[in-house]
């Protein structure tokens, strides 16, 4: 429990609260369920998300999530982090291989396949990312998830003009934060200019009331 309340509080992050204000709490949670069960392999993932994410404790965090795959080879959030990991330190490939290892765990979590569609795209594999949001559009209609990636593959191989309804679907569905920011530079490079500002416009006036991200 301490485990997965630590993911919550992680997860509330960079969206929806300031990292400096639930990433501790996410520290502390995830040293409790390892103080509690030292080979419970949450616990080891949930301290290695922080590291990873917060801290910027590469050595560690590398460290805790192989602790959890070695104490729960099945553990599909493990191998999802470690890609994650692989991602962040330049090893775009390796965290493409790693991330499959996790979706043939849990061929179902939408979590998975939004890492997977973002990995992909930082390993450059556009036409594969786009092919796995086709997929994920098709298995959940009802989730931006899909369209967001897909739109955006579609930019990064050069085609904004076939993106821009996808996000804009996406932006439909759930106007979060991430969201309007893909749609803001899919609107800019497709020459929308005008409604890439008025986006753009919009996160600048909601982050004088709330948390927005300084990154979008």
């Amino acid at each position: 429990a301490h485990a997965v309340l630590s993911e919550a509080y992680a997860s509330l992050t960079p969206d929806y609260r300031a990292p400096k204000e639930v990433m501790p709490m996410a520290r502390e949670e995830a040293n409790r369920a390892i103080a509690l069960d030292e080979k419970d392999s949450e616990g080891h993932t949930a301290l290695s998300a922080v590291m990873l994410r917060y801290d910027w404790n590469w050595d560690g965090a590398r460290r805790e999530v192989l602790r959890a795959i070695e104490l729960n080879p099945s553990d599909a959030d493990a191998h999802d982090l470690y890609a994650n990991y692989l991602a962040a330190s330049g090893q775009a490939e390796e965290s493409v291989r790693e991330i499959r290892i996790a979706q043939q765990l849990d061929p179902l979590s939408l979590m998975i396949e939004l890492d997977l569609m973002g990995n992909l795209m930082g390993a450059r594999h556009y036409d594969a990312a786009l092919a796995e949001a086709q997929r994920v559009i098709q298995m959940h209609p009802e989730s931006p998830i899909g369209y967001a990636w897909g739109g955006m593959a579609y930019v990064m191989k050069g085609d904004p003009k076939a993106g821009v309804p996808l996000l804009r679907k996406a932006y439909e569905i759930s106007p979060i934060v991430p969201i309007q920011h893909f749609l803001a530079i899919a609107e800019a490079v497709s020459g929308n200019k005008a409604e890439a500002k008025r986006l753009l416009d919009g996160l600048e006036q909601a982050a004088k009331s709330r948390y927005i991200c300084a990154y979008e």
